[in-house]
Parts: C-alpha cells; sequence; structure tokens
C-alpha cells in the first residue's frame, strides 16, 4: 500500500472544485464520473473514490475489496485482496473472484474514457484460462496500446458502437501469471434527439 497522499494545494484544489459546482448533481447520481475528473487533479484520490464508489454501487462486489492501484491511459490495475469471500474450497482464491477482478479492471478503463451519459457498456461474452492456484492477493492487469485505443474510440464515434475483447492478466503476489481473462464488450453510443447522427465520446 502506497502512503496517502495530501492534496498538495487545498486552496487550488478548491477554486477547481468550484468550477464543477453546476454539475455537482450529476456527479451525485454518478460518483464514478467524479473520479474521472479527480484523475487529473488528484490520481491518488480518484482511485480510492473508484474502488469505494464501485463497492457501494455494485452490490456483487460488496465485501471483495476491489482497490484501483493503477489507473492511466493505457493501463489498470485492481487488486483482489486475500480475504476468505474471495476464496474457494481448500483456500485458493476462488475462479469467480478473479473473474470479477478481471471484468472490474477492464470497466474502469474503459468507464474512464467513455462519456456513460451518453454512451453504454455491457460484457457479451467472457472466457478464461487458469494456469495455477492462487492462495494470495492477485492483481488484475489490463493494458492496451494508445493507437488501439484510439482507433477503438474513433469507431465508436464515427460508427455508433465497437465491440473490443479484453485480455486482463491476473498475477499472483509473486509475480507468477495465475490466469488470463478474455472480457468482450459492446459499446454503443446513443444517438442525439432529432438526428440521424451519433454524439461525440
Amino acid at each position: 500500500m502506497s502512503p496517502k497522499e495530501p492534496l498538495s494545494n487545498i486552496k487550488e484544489f478548491a477554486d477547481q472544485l468550484k468550477e464543477i459546482l453546476p454539475e455537482l448533481k450529476s456527479y451525485v447520481e454518478n460518483p464514478k464520473r467524479l473520479g474521472t475528473w479527480l484523475e487529473e487533479h488528484n490520481p491518488w484520490l480518484s482511485r480510492q473514490l473508484l474502488g469505494a464508489v464501485s463497492n457501494l454501487s455494485d452490490p456483487y462486489l460488496a465485501g471483495m475489496g476491489l482497490t484501483v492501484d493503477l489507473l492511466t491511459e493505457t493501463r489498470s490495475e485492481v487488486t483482489l485482496p486475500d480475504r476468505w469471500k474471495n476464496k474457494a474450497e481448500g483456500g485458493v482464491v476462488h475462479v469467480g473472484a478473479l473473474a470479477t477482478a478481471a471484468e472490474f479492471a477492464s470497466r474502469i478503463y474503459w468507464g474512464r474514457l467513455l462519456n456513460l451519459q451518453r454512451n453504454s457498456m455491457r460484457v457479451t461474452n467472457l472466457s478464461a484460462k487458469f494456469f495455477f492456484d492462487a492462495r494470495t492477493a492477485t492483481k488484475a492487469v489490463f493494458d492496451i496500446p494508445e493507437n488501439e485505443r484510439e482507433a477503438l474510440l474513433f469507431r465508436l464515434r464515427s460508427e455508433g458502437e465497437v465491440k473490443p475483447s479484453c485480455t486482463v492478466k491476473i498475477y499472483d503476489h509473486d509475480g507468477r501469471l495465475v490466469a488470463e481473462i478474455n472480457v468482450d464488450w459492446h459499446f454503443h453510443q446513443a444517438k442525439a434527439l432529432g438526428s440521424g447522427k451519433t454524439e461525440k465520446t
């Protein structure tokens, strides 16, 4: 765990916060949007908020303790802690918990880039290869080259939908590759009212 990173300049942060007050209602309705805004101003606080909000807003995740360790333009890392709720018989990490961590890692990545008021995202398929049993905390890692990401976002803007396949790698505490989990998504862009065109992301 990295030490807490305090806000470096409280006054500056407060001034920036005032700028979003008109949009505060939308942030309250969708707290994950606030996490995206915070990412530009305080990445550590943004990751803490994303993890906490997800555990509250997604009942299935409650008690799993997923934490966001890294969230950048090309990569996300999520830790699945060593908890009894995440274990199967014999003390190994449950494959369902690993799959959930993989889905979560790819979802928070794309959720950071997409305007979810204009776009929807849903899983259409999930497949996995498990190489070893994990008995400790694990880390789900998703990364994508910048050019591939931009190509997907361009297709979403121009075609209105895209179906990316995301490979998430799961590592154990010793850095050993435990599993590779493919999460297939369907991103769909809502059409602007009174227009046959899709809105921009």
